[in-house]
């Protein structure tokens, strides 16, 4: 039989161990799950009873396992898992970015927090939610290029963390126009005769 029902609870994102135990029969034992049974992604079950990883999604619930001792004896339980998510919610944190100077290259880096990392970003999906012609945005939350019309820009961006938790921001970049050149200087006038 399985001495422990109760798998120690798993938390999103961090590692987990966890080892099952039997009694009885004769060790030492084999264990593996049963016909459809899987365990939250990001877990494996050894054939030691080790079951261990790091958890990909939230699970609440039992899984099946089957033992089998030294003389092929098998006998099969459940064992209730829990796995939560204690992390906070992702939140961007930039609010001002930098104005940029038309005809000049700009680069602006946006911030974000909490959620489980990598992030990816990008700009939400409204046709006329564009940044200034000759700006991009990489999934890595870098804006960078060369702003070719001045104008105060207004868009929403979206940053997803790895567990696929997301949040929106409207931003700002103002782009000024370029100095005009300094008229020319006028040379000496006519010299008298």
């Amino acid at each position: 039989r399985i001495d422990n029902p109760y798998l120690p609870t798993g938390i999103l994102g961090n590692f987990y161990r966890a080892q099952l135990t039997a009694s009885g029969g004769v060790p030492p034992y084999r264990w593996a799950l049963t016909g459809y049974n899987a365990l939250p992604a990001g877990l494996s079950l050894y054939a030691s009873g080790e079951i261990s990883g790091t958890p990909q999604t939230r699970y609440s619930g039992s899984v099946e396992f089957a033992v089998t001792d030294n003389q092929g004896t098998m006998v099969r339980a459940t064992a209730a898992l829990s796995v939560v998510d204690n992390t906070p919610p992702v939140r961007i944190g930039s609010f001002f970015l930098p104005e940029g100077r038309e005809d000049r290259y700009y680069r602006a880096s946006l911030y974000a927090s909490g959620g489980i990392r990598p992030y990816t970003w990008r700009l939400t999906g409204n046709f006329f939610n564009n940044l200034p012609w000759g700006l991009s945005l990489s999934s890595d939350g870098e804006i960078y290029g060369t702003p070719r019309n001045p104008g105060n820009y207004s868009f929403e961006v979206e940053v997803k963390d790895a567990y696929g938790r997301t949040d929106r921001q409207r931003m700002r970049i103002d782009i000024r126009r370029r100095p005009m050149p300094p008229p020319p200087h006028p040379g000496p006038g006519p010299r008298p005769h």
